[in-house]
């Protein structure tokens, strides 16, 4: 998104992230990308809106690469229940995505019996 003439980062104070991912999504609906789907898909998982970011990503991808990714956001997230959700979900829908998929889900259960140093 550009506003005169300078490029405007994901929740900017010009534009808040809820008004950037509105007008995304709107030019999107206009103009199909498979990126911005992308993008919006991965920013919508970064904000914990799982099951948005899945609708998102299939619009340029198919499934098991829309649940692999959402799980891998899940993960970054610290979301690593739902994150070895969706990796399940890949590996279920897909044989190719099975060993990509099963990996993750090792991660994200190995990172489930990790505990998590408290926030200052």
């Amino acid at each position: 998104m550009r506003r005169f003439g300078a490029a405007m980062p994901l929740g900017s104070p010009v534009m808040p992230t809820f008004l950037y991912l509105i007008t995304l999504k709107q030019s999107l609906q206009q103009k199909e990308t498979s990126d911005g789907w992308r993008l919006l898909g991965e920013a919508q998982a970064h904000r914990g809106e799982y099951a948005k970011a899945v609708a998102s990503l299939l619009q340029a991808s198919d499934v098991p690469a829309a649940y692999n990714t959402v799980g891998q956001m899940a993960m970054a997230n610290h979301d690593n229940q739902i994150a070895l959700d969706y990796f399940q979900k890949a590996s279920e829908s897909s044989p190719v995505y099975f060993p990509e998929a099963q990996r993750n889900a090792a991660l994200a259960r190995q990172q489930l019996n990790t505990p998590r140093a408290p926030k200052p």
